[in-house]
C-alpha cells in the first residue's frame, strides 16, 4: 500500500466483509441456541457449552500464537511476517469449527418453531419493523444498553492488550503466553458455575455481580501499578499476579455471556406473549449488531485515547517515558472501568425472574392449547 488512506481504505473493505460473513452464521448459531430449550435454567446450561466451546477456541488460538509463533520470531508481535502462519491456521480453524456445527445441528431442523403464517412478505420494511418492536421491549432494552457500554469496555481492553503486554507490562512473548491460564480457569468455572448460580441467585443478580466483577478485576492489575503496588516488570511474579487476577474477570465474563444469552431467550417467551410472534432471530442479529458497533467504538475510543496521550508509532518496549506509560494505565484502568459500571446500571433494570417466566410460560401453554382446541373440527 502507498499510503495509509489506502491501506484504511482496504482493510475497513475486508473487515465489513469478514463481519457480515461472520453475521450469517452467527445469529442463526444463537437463535437456534434459544430454540433448543424452553426451560429456564436448561437454557443456561445450553448457553454454557455454546460459550465454552467458543473459549476452547480461543484457548487454541492463543497458545498456538504465542508459544508456536511469536516467540519463534524476531521482535516477536512487532514481526509482521509472523502473522501469516496465523491467519493460514485460524481461517482452517474457524472454516472446520462453522461447518462441523452446522453439520452436527442440522438434525434439530424438524423440532424448531415455527413462524407465524401472518400473510405478510419478510422484506426489509417488515424486518425494519420487527426491530423497532423488538427494542420497544424494556427488558430487551436494558439487555441491549448494557450490552453496548459492556462492548465498549472490551473493545478498549482489547485494543490496548498489545500495548499493555508489550510497552506497560515489558511481557515476553514466552510470559505472554501462560497469560491463557487465567482464561482457562475464568471459563471452566464460568460452564461450572453458570447454571448453578441462576439455580440459587436467578439471571438478574447473576448479571449484574458477574459484569461488577469483570469491570473491577480486568483493570485490577494494572490500577495496582498505578499505585505502585505490584511486583516488578518483565518478573514472573507479575506474570502469576495477572493470571490471578484475570482469572477472577475471565469468569466474570464467562457467567455474564453465558447470562445474558440465556436472559435473551426469556426475552424471545415474554415477545411471543405479547405479540404471538417467535423473533429469536431479530432478537439476536440486533444483539450481534449492536455488540459489533460498541465493540467498534471501544476501539475507536481507545485508539482516540492512545493519540491523546501521544503515544509514538514504532515505539520500542523499556524506551517510553514513565508519565505517558502512567497515561496509558490510565486509559486501560480507570477510564476503562467506567464503561463497565454504566453497563451494570442498564442491567439492573432487566425484569424478568424464575417467577415472571414461569408465568410467561403458564400462560403460552394455555393460549397455544386453546388454539390448537380451536383448530380441531367440530364432531356431527
Amino acid at each position: 500500500m502507498e499510503t495509509d488512506f489506502q491501506l484504511f481504505a482496504w482493510y475497513t473493505f475486508f473487515t465489513v466483509i469478514l463481519r457480515s460473513s461472520l453475521t450469517l452464521f452467527t445469529v442463526p448459531h444463537l437463535a437456534l441456541g434459544a430454540e433448543l430449550s424452553d426451560d429456564y435454567d436448561e437454557r443456561s446450561k445450553v448457553m454454557s457449552y455454546n460459550t465454552l466451546f467458543g473459549y476452547v477456541g480461543v484457548v487454541f488460538m492463543h497458545v498456538f500464537v504465542w508459544f508456536f509463533i511469536f516467540d519463534k520470531f524476531e521482535g516477536g508481535q512487532r514481526n509482521i511476517d509472523a502473522y501469516t502462519p496465523i491467519v493460514i491456521y485460524a481461517s482452517v480453524l474457524i472454516a472446520f469449527c462453522i461447518l462441523a456445527s452446522t453439520w452436527f445441528t442440522k438434525d434439530q431442523i424438524p423440532f424448531l418453531k415455527k413462524p407465524p403464517d401472518d400473510g405478510e412478505r419478510i422484506g426489509f420494511v417488515r424486518l425494519i419493523k420487527d426491530m423497532v418492536g423488538a427494542i420497544s421491549n424494556k427488558n430487551y432494552l436494558n439487555l441491549l444498553l448494557g450490552l453496548f457500554f459492556l462492548s465498549v469496555l472490551i473493545g478498549t481492553h482489547e485494543t490496548l492488550s498489545i500495548y499493555m503486554v508489550t510497552f506497560f507490562w515489558e511481557l515476553t512473548p514466552y510470559q505472554i503466553g501462560f497469560l491463557i491460564i487465567s482464561n482457562i480457569i475464568g471459563y471452566a468455572l464460568g460452564f461450572i458455575l453458570a447454571a448453578r448460580l441462576h439455580r440459587r441467585f436467578d439471571k438478574k443478580a447473576t448479571i449484574v455481580a458477574t459484569c461488577l466483577l469483570l469491570t473491577f478485576f480486568w483493570s485490577a492489575a494494572v490500577n495496582l501499578r498505578l499505585l505502585d503496588l505490584a511486583p516488578a516488570n518483565s518478573s514472573w511474579e507479575l506474570v502469576l499476579l495477572i493470571i490471578c487476577l484475570g482469572s477472577v474477570s475471565s469468569a466474570g465474563g464467562s457467567i455474564l455471556h453465558i447470562s445474558v444469552m440465556s436472559a435473551l431467550a426469556d426475552v424471545a417467551d415474554e415477545n411471543e406473549l405479547k405479540t404471538g410472534m417467535r423473533q429469536e432471530g431479530i432478537y439476536y442479529s440486533a444483539r450481534a449488531f449492536f455488540g459489533k458497533a460498541s465493540n467498534g467504538v471501544g476501539h475507536l475510543v481507545a485508539g482516540f485515547a492512545l493519540k491523546y496521550i501521544g503515544f509514538p508509532e514504532n515505539a520500542i518496549p523499556s524506551q517510553l517515558s514513565d508519565d505517558l506509560l502512567f497515561n496509558l494505565g490510565i486509559i486501560d484502568g480507570p477510564f476503562a472501568m467506567i464503561w463497565g459500571f454504566v453497563a451494570i446500571i442498564f442491567y439492573y433494570r432487566y425484569g424478568i425472574n424464575r417467577k415472571y417466566h414461569s408465568q410467561i410460560q403458564e400462560q403460552l401453554r394455555l393460549k397455544k392449547s386453546a388454539q390448537s382446541s380451536s383448530n380441531q373440527p367440530e364432531s356431527v
